[in-house]
């Protein structure tokens, strides 16, 4: 297997009342394949490897010999994480064209250990064909975090050709399982595409602590922009490396 693993354990609390939490394992997982992402993955692995050393998590790559539904869409090995919580007490989830500023803290002591994602507040037109949707929050998903205490959320599948398909299901099951979501907020998952079409007008680099690039289709002008703010990051004194 090519899968990569590094491995530490880490002491942390969370502010549940007067309890504290401790000895959590963690793990960052991340899923690359393909020559574009292993291109990508040149760049943001190093800083995604750094932000699990960070914060005393393994990091996984999970590649195309590790996929355990190789017939999907990749983004359906986020289904590992069923598997996952039975070593680890809490999971994060970075997709591979991610960059991180050194201040990024670790996904669920922001959310204090409730499921942690972004509100895609832009996209619910998308659902209104959905009965149950009636405007509710519509997660990304290239950018979360979860507990042990969520794995029923990934104890069924519902395959799609749609590239969304796992994003929509899993929005889903949340609304019907009836999960808390936090938020985390743009700054934990900054769309600079997504959201701000003319990428040179938005200056981003100074507020996001984690930038995602959903959306680029372009390999080589994926490749610039993740290049571009890296360096940009490194000039504000914000650089994770």
């Amino acid at each position: 297997s090519r899968c990569s693993v590094i491995s530490t354990r880490h002491m942390i609390t969370y502010p549940f009342g007067d309890r504290t939490v401790a000895k959590k394992k963690r793990v960052v997982v991340t899923v690359t394949f393909g020559p574009t992402h292993d291109k990508v993955a040149e760049l943001t692995h190093p800083l995604i490897k750094k932000y699990a050393r960070n914060h005393g998590a393994d990091f996984r790559v999970i590649r195309n010999d590790d996929r355990e539904f190789p017939t999907l869409h990749p983004s359906y090995e986020d289904w590992q994480t069923f598997n996952l919580l039975n070593h680890y007490d809490e999971v994060v989830h970075l997709d591979t064209d991610v960059v991180l500023a050194k201040e990024a803290d670790w996904l669920l002591a922001v959310s204090a250990g409730r499921f942690a994602a972004f509100d895609e507040l832009h996209r619910n037109e998308r659902k209104q064909d959905w009965n149950e949707w009636q405007g509710r929050r519509y997660y990304n998903l290239g950018v979360w975090g979860c507990t042990r205490q969520h794995a029923i959320l990934w104890s069924e599948m519902q395959p799609s050709n749609d590239v969304d398909g796992h994003q929509d299901f899993l929005n889903l099951r949340l609304l019907r399982l009836g999960i808390p979501v936090y938020d985390v907020g743009p700054e934990y998952n900054t769309m600079c595409y997504d959201w701000h079409g003319d990428y040179s007008t938005y200056d981003y680099r100074t507020t996001a602590n984690i930038i995602h690039y959903a959306g680029i289709r372009n390999s080589e002008e994926l490749l610039n922009r993740i290049k571009a703010d890296i360096d940009g990051l490194r000039a504000l004194g914000r650089n994770i490396d």
